[in-house]
């Protein structure tokens, strides 16, 4: 145990004595190492790490496939809705639209994300509401001036006040009221500031839909009886539907596969660098080894062993 303190001094003397060699060294390695561990951080982020919901692995995207051999009009969001409610292979579903909008509240304006939401997405994505509430079905069926804020912006424009409750918000030039604010962390989608009651008379007929699946039910269960459902609605309709009607897990929805594939091949890359530049290191130390061939003799001739050289 004594010998470890002096080994260490001798090291630190080599480092400080060969500077150029050590800093090429360190720099090299810590190039290396971060370019990976940063890589690997984003693609554990994005396809790993789970989704910050309960149960988020029940939690899918409905999706619209284009269906062959037919001539019919293009299927609405509110008929994938319809089909999306009408079979028990989905516990709930909801649609969602966002836009950027010009949103003032107590503190100013500022650029914001908003989101019309066709239903409960605080229920169904399992978000708990510690101040104030989530819409009210009543809401959505009159369509009611009221929002829900992000614990971000209540806390930047409101300066996290409870009595925010009840005070409005602008949004375009239309004054809504706050009923709740969503519990710290939440954004979905894509960091919304402001969720709002979706109108279906001034909402773009391309929406995106999600779902919750029940237990017991797999991707491939529920995409079967969502087809068959697709048919029934489009016969009750009185035309069938142009597309069929299906689901895909969320994460895979929130991170295309092109992505997916564009961070793993960089993560490969960055690791294959790092091994170069570890084969490179190992050439540089085998022929600074030549260069202390005089010292290790002196040392050697002294009875230091092996190991410590």
């Amino acid at each position: 145990m004594n010998t470890i303190p002096s080994d260490f001094t001798c090291a630190f003397r080599q480092i400080a004595r060969h500077r150029a060699f050590s800093a090429t060294v360190i720099v090299t390695l810590a190039l290396g190492i971060g370019a990976t561990t940063t890589f690997f951080s984003i693609l554990n982020a994005l396809t790993f790490r789970p989704l910050a919901f309960p149960d988020s692995d029940r939690l899918v995207a409905v999706r619209t496939f284009e269906r062959p051999r037919t001539t019919s009009s293009e299927a609405s969001y509110s008929s994938v809705l319809d089909v999306a409610n009408s079979t028990p292979a989905l516990r709930s579903a909801v649609a969602f639209t966002s836009r950027d909008v010009n949103a003032a509240g107590a503190e100013g304006a500022e650029r914001s994300l908003s989101s019309a939401v066709s239903g409960d997405l605080f229920d169904l994505l399992g978000a708990s509401f510690s101040i104030g509430r989530p819409f009210l079905a009543e809401e959505h069926r009159s369509h009611a001036a009221v929002a829900v804020i992000s614990h971000t912006f209540w806390t930047r424009h409101y300066a996290a006040d409870s009595l925010a409750i009840g005070r409005p918000v602008v949004i375009d030039g239309r004054a809504l009221d706050i009923v709740g604010v969503a519990p710290e962390g939440f954004g979905f989608p894509r960091d919304t500031d402001i969720w709002v009651v979706m109108d279906e008379s001034a909402t773009p007929p391309s929406v995106d839909v999600v779902g919750r699946l029940p237990d017991g039910v797999s991707v491939a269960q529920a995409n079967a009886a969502l087809a068959a459902a697709s048919i029934d609605v489009g016969s009750a309709q009185g035309r069938p539907l142009s597309l069929s009607v299906g689901v895909m897990r969320l994460r895979e929805w929130m991170t295309p596969a092109k992505q997916q594939r564009f961070i793993t091949a960089m993560l490969f890359a960055t690791v294959l660098i790092l091994l170069i530049a570890c084969a490179n290191l190992a050439g540089l130390l085998v022929a600074h080894l030549g260069s202390r061939r005089q010292e290790i003799g002196v040392r050697t001739a002294l009875g230091a062993r092996r190991g410590r050289l």
